[in-house]
């Protein structure tokens, strides 16, 4: 008692006394979702690994970083939202102990300031980040990092796991987006494409061990094949084509690279040792293909003489890095360079391994010293090893699925070489560990590569028809090992082929998004669909078969033969409605010639570009709004032109490119005549709203960007098609230079004028004008440029801490252009409106940025989208995401929140 009684005092004075202040919050301002840009320079002792960008470092992961070959030297800069004060700086070291780890720290601010500074050596336990602080006290919007020195680690790379700049300001608050609900309710209607459940593939059978050919066809199925390039009509031209290749590789000495000289690929892919070290293995595996076909030992005496030479030199080539600084090889300077410069020596092995050519002596140096080293150089370890670290992971791991990837993301396309490289490796040197081995990392390519959707992830079909080339080799060889990859998962794998017929434009091109080409169905990159059709038989691949060359000799990325060669029965051409790829964000309005694809969705990894709500058209025939020419990336254009926001039709802000960033598809609604989608981008700029409308009409396109946030910007609504811009007269006088950076350095300004109440021009297209209207809030300004590939590109240009942008677009074989376009008062800031008129026709588009009633133009709705026509005294009312939409005697109705259609009779 007594002790309660002492306490008591204490403990009421501890209540009178005052409560001690909390710390205030501190927000990291080094962050990109803050709004920091980040940039890097290094000195010449030093490189930057590829796949590793600088923002890796301020991402708050310490076990994520941008990673720095050789020396010091490096310098971060980092550039705030705004100039903010700066409590203290601090560091980490990531969590991979044997690399270098920064030591000497050099802090620069804008203002002159400039501490120095030590770290000590501290690595994460346990994944939770090791803070070493430095105080500042001072504001800033510009800091730089330079590291002067590291703890030396046992490999020459490392670099800082993470570094965060603290300041006091509420970044949260300065960076709300008024009236943005992020939670809102979506309204999309679009149909859902899933594989046939009841397909069954028809596999070809399983060849014994040490029994060849036993990769792509058995020694019946060659047989099968030599009868019909002696029958079949369209056999003779690629037979033909074939003998000619291997004979032109039957003369002259062998042209081998000196281990001891210039390696390949160190500043260009395509350098020409790199070309050298390819003529010969194409050149292997077309004269195997032609002793395969012909039985001409000559054909199989030289494929050996490639072999063991390359067999007697390729211990000999160093592992170097070349163009691709985040990869290493030996006869190439990558690993998916040096795997498809492997596979048709693989093929031209088995094809020759039973011929006279090859005595034992020969199998055992081409197998010991040329696919085996090869392969697990490819691989990064041995198969015993891989072996069991598969084997303490999951004792059962070759029947059961491989585990889900720590990180979720697109699946690189290169990973399927290396699989084609290993599994054909795996079957001839009878090793059934390694084909085991590839088979379960295929079931993970498969499961995680491809989206629900039938898209390969990278979002890029030039990608995913590369990653078709080399899957098919494996999904063969699997077949004849024994292992049902092409029935895997429901047959999952038949999805990308079947999502290629969906994606393409009427006129069997696709789109080519992202570091991607525009594809051409029925070229080389569909000789696929021969393997496709066998397995599934599917009378939809017929029509590319029968249009794709046919091709018995090994060229760049195809290392198969096409091995159908009779005229296969097409069905009526199918026409496909309008559809959404929900996994990689591409929403399609289309109708029998017109295409419009939004694009919404993720970033789409290393080959992504900054091009949030990006909008592509075919009419007319053609792409008219495309993507900006695709440049090599050995190019500079590239990194400074090709990716950068302001080369798409989007919406830059403060002219500077879009963040990597996923949107939200809003709404979606084909109703025939009328049709419309939207969505949003709400981090592609912090602090930014990004929304986009389009609504097809029969006529015309109407257009509506609208972009909000609490501060003043800069929007610049880019307009890119094909052909001469008529505003701009005189191109190659422009010379005047929009920006410095992202991609503006790269526009050469012709005209500029204001907007007014609205700006046009035309086009001149392969499918004739294509006229543009537009009408902007403000007083916007039309910036007419000239692009780094003489492509005429109309900037409009608003400011203000909102921007509605409206564009319309008519082709002239749809009918006159518009004679008015204007945005419509509302009276409510977060609803917009436009109107369209074209002689006794009138077309009101509505937007609503929040929920509830409106009224414009007399209506009076609910929708988040309206779309109302009247012509002749007929109207034509498509709402989305709403219950009612009134106008007079005109009423729609809906019990709950949705899209509905009316058309007058």
């Amino acid at each position: 008692m007594r002790i309660a009684l002492f306490l008591l005092p204490l403990v009421a004075c501890a209540a009178w006394a005052e409560a001690p202040k909390k710390p205030p919050k501190l927000f990291n301002a080094a962050l990109p979702a803050y709004g920091a840009r980040i940039g890097l320079v290094w000195g010449k002792n030093a490189g930057k690994n590829k796949l590793t960008p600088p923002e890796s470092t301020f991402d708050g992961n310490a076990h994520t970083r941008c990673v720095l070959e050789g020396e010091p030297p490096y310098t971060f800069t980092v550039e705030l939202l705004q100039r903010l004060p700066i409590e203290k700086v601090a560091f980490a070291h990531s969590d991979y102990a044997t690399e270098h780890a920064p030591k000497g720290i050099v802090l620069e601010l804008d203002d002159g300031t400039r501490i120095e500074h030590t770290l000590e050596l501290k690595r994460p336990e346990s994944r939770r980040i090791a803070w070493q602080e430095l105080p500042v006290g001072r504001p800033a919007r510009v800091v730089k990092i330079t590291v002067t020195s590291n703890h030396v680690g046992k490999v020459n790379w490392g670099g800082l796991g993470e570094i965060a700049i603290l300041t006091p300001a509420d970044l949260d608050a300065l960076l709300a987006v008024p009236g943005h609900d992020p939670d809102a309710p979506t309204f999309v209607r679009a149909p859902d494409f899933e594989p046939d459940k009841a397909t069954r593939p028809s596999l070809p059978k399983t060849v014994p061990p040490g029994k060849f050919p036993c990769t792509l066809f058995d020694a019946e199925e060659l047989d099968a094949l030599r009868k019909a390039v002696k029958t079949q009509p369209r056999a003779k031209e690629p037979f033909d084509a074939l003998l000619n290749v291997a004979n032109g590789a039957l003369g002259g000495a062998l042209d081998f690279p000196d281990p001891a000289g210039t390696p390949a690929q160190l500043t260009d892919r395509r350098c020409p040792i790199a070309a050298r070290h390819d003529r010969l293995s194409k050149a292997c595996g077309s004269l195997a293909m032609a002793f395969a076909l012909t039985g001409d030992p000559r054909y199989a005496g030289r494929t050996r003489e490639i072999l063991v030479g390359y067999a007697q030199r390729y211990a000999q080539y160093p592992e170097h890095k070349g163009v691709n600084r985040s990869d290493t090889g030996k006869v190439m300077a990558q690993r998916l360079s040096e795997a498809m410069w492997l596979i048709p020596l693989i093929r031209g092995y088995e094809l020759v391994h039973d011929s006279d050519a090859l005595s034992a002596d020969d199998r055992r140096l081409i197998e010991t010293g040329l696919i085996r080293p090869c392969i697990e150089f490819i691989l990064r370890a041995t198969v015993a090893d891989r072996l069991a670290a598969r084997q303490r992971e999951n004792p059962n791991w070759r029947t059961a699925d491989p585990p889900a990837p720590a990180r979720r993301g697109p699946v690189g396309n290169w990973l399927n070489f290396y699989a084609a490289a290993a599994i054909t490796a795996g079957a001839v040197l009878g090793d059934r560990d390694l084909v085991d081995l590839t088979v379960h990392d295929v079931k993970g390519y498969i499961r995680d590569g491809i989206g629900e959707d039938g898209l390969w992830g990278e979002g890029a079909i030039g990608y995913q028809m590369f990653a078709l080339q080399a899957l098919v080799i494996v999904l063969e060889t699997a077949a004849r090992q024994g292992h049902d990859l092409w029935g895997y998962r429901g047959c999952r794998v038949k999805m990308p082929f079947d999502s290629v017929l969906r994606f393409a434009y009427p006129d069997g091109t696709a789109p080519g998004i992202n570091d991607s080409g525009r594809v051409r169905l029925g070229d080389w990159s569909t000789m696929v669909y021969d393997y496709a059709w066998l397995r599934y038989r599917d009378p939809a691949y017929a029509f590319l078969v029968n249009a794709s060359p046919r091709q018995l000799h090994a060229t760049e990325g195809v290392y198969y033969p096409t091995v159908v060669y009779d005229a296969l029965p097409e069905p009526k051409s199918a026409t496909y409605p309008s559809t959404v790829f929900r996994n990689t964000g591409y929403a399609i309005l289309r109708d029998a010639g017109r295409y419009l694809l939004l694009d919404y969705g993720p970033h789409g990894g290393v080959h992504g570009h900054y091009d949030k709500l990006n909008l592509l058209l075919f009419a007319g025939g053609d792409e008219l709004g495309g993507e900006p020419v695709m440049h090599r990336y050995e190019d500079p254009l590239h990194r400074e032109w090709t990716i950068h926001t302001i080369a798409h039709n989007t919406l830059a802000v403060d002219a500077r490119s879009q963040l990597a960033c996923t949107g939200k598809l809003l709404a979606f609604e084909d109703a025939g005549p009328l049709k419309l989608m939207r969505a949003e981008a709400a981090a592609a700029y912090p602090g930014v709203l990004l929304d986009r409308t389009v609504v097809v009409l029969p006529d015309a396109v109407i257009d509506l960007f609208h972009g909000r946030s609490a501060h003043e910007h800069t929007w610049d609504r880019t307009l890119r098609f094909q052909g001469a811009l008529d505003a701009i007269a005189e191109p190659q006088k422009a010379t005047e230079r929009l920006g410095d950076r992202d991609g503006y350095a790269h526009l050469k300004v012709a005209a500029r004028a204001p907007v007014g109440k609205l700006w046009r021009g035309a086009w001149a297209t392969k499918g004739g004008k294509l006229h543009a209207a537009v009408a902007a809030t403000g007083s916007p300004e039309a910036i007419l440029c000239v692009g780094p590939d003489a492509d005429h590109i109309a900037i409009a240009r608003a400011k203000g801490a909102s921007a509605n942008l409206a564009t319309v677009l008519s082709l002239d074989a749809w009918g006159p252009p518009a004679e008015s376009v204007a945005l419509v008062e509302t009276g409510d800031p977060l609803v917009a409106a436009v109107e369209m008129k074209k002689g006794d026709a009138t077309t009101l588009l509505v937007v609503a940025h929040r929920a509830g009633r409106w009224q414009a133009a007399g209506w009076s709705s609910d929708a988040r989208v309206l779309v109302a026509g009247h012509q002749g005294g007929k109207s034509q009312v498509l709402m989305a995401g709403g219950t009612h939409a009134e106008r007079g005697p005109l009423k729609l109705r809906l019990d709950a929140p949705g899209n509905a259609f009316h058309a007058d009779p």
